[in-house]
């Protein structure tokens, strides 16, 4: 009778401790498919390709923003919205694209006095560095980053400043 005890013991202990791995597990995949999205400190395009100048709308932290392929997404420290009052410098290769890809619209035709993206008068600000901006509604920022004008990425429409970014930067103008 004892022994019988002990087996059945044995195997409730062997199942708890498959269950509580199978947790573990389960809680270790998890936490590394979504750290992998929260301030990733690496950008998949690495030098920046617009500076703008303009107030602040809005402040999230920690904002999810979804893509549309495969259930993509990105959680930025912060997306800051701007009303875009001066565009200060733009890459050849924003002036040269046209948005959408299958319209004949040109991309971003401007002058040092224009203040509109692709026809946006305000742009999200994706803020990827580990330290949180002390802004507020209502401050003049600049900003350099790079703006992604594809409509299919969490970064899509957004100027992202990332460490691994050259020359991106944020600061109150």
């Amino acid at each position: 009778m004892a022994k019988r005890y002990l087996a059945k013991r044995k195997w409730l202990f062997a199942g708890v401790a498959i269950v509580l791995i199978g947790v573990l597990l389960a809680v270790i995949a998890f936490e590394v498919s979504v750290s992998s999205h929260m301030y990733p400190q690496d950008s998949y395009n690495g030098k920046s390709n617009l500076e703008v100048k303009g107030v602040i709308t809005s402040i999230q932290d920690n904002y999810r923003v979804e893509g549309m392929v495969m259930g993509s997404y990105h959680i930025f420290q912060s997306l800051i919205r701007i009303n875009v009052t001066e565009i200060l410098w733009v890459d050849n290769y924003l002036v040269d694209t046209k948005i959408p890809y299958d319209s004949g619209t040109p991309g971003i035709t401007y002058g040092f006095n224009s203040s509109s993206v692709y026809d946006m008068r305000f742009v999200g600000i994706g803020y990827d560095n580990l330290d949180k901006p002390h802004l507020l509604v209502g401050q003049t920022i600049e900003c350099r980053g790079y703006y992604d004008p594809r409509t299919d990425s969490p970064y899509s429409f957004k100027i992202t400043v990332s460490p691994s970014i050259n020359g991106s930067y944020l600061i109150i103008a």
